[in-house]
């Protein structure tokens, strides 16, 4: 994932992928990610409100791991993970930018 404006580039790694099992299989109130996840080899753009989104759905996705600290779907590095996102997201949302994407 790319912020063209700021230049910054962010990637989930195949290992950090189980997140979006966690919100496919738990029905969780993620629909933002839950779209990112459905599009992810696909090369998607990513507007700025949807960063905003975005960010509210990983605290989400937080307090779900939180409460069930034994999720199968939780990677490993899910802390690290989270801040990784949270801030390339708050990034993008404060600069008003695109994300652009690309499948590996």
């Amino acid at each position: 994932m790319e912020i063209k404006k700021t230049g910054r580039r962010e990637s989930i790694d195949h290992r950090e992928e189980g997140f979006f099992m966690a919100i496919e299989r738990e029905d969780l109130n993620c629909p933002t990610l839950s779209r990112i996840w459905h599009s992810f080899y696909d090369g998607l753009s990513i507007w700025p409100n949807h960063s905003k989104l975005i960010i509210g759905e990983l605290t989400t996705l937080d307090k779900f791991f939180h409460t069930n600290p034994k999720c199968e779907f939780m990677p490993q590095q899910w802390p690290t993970l989270r801040n990784r996102l949270s801030d390339f997201f708050r990034d993008a949302a404060s600069t008003d930018s695109m994300i652009y994407t690309q499948s590996d």
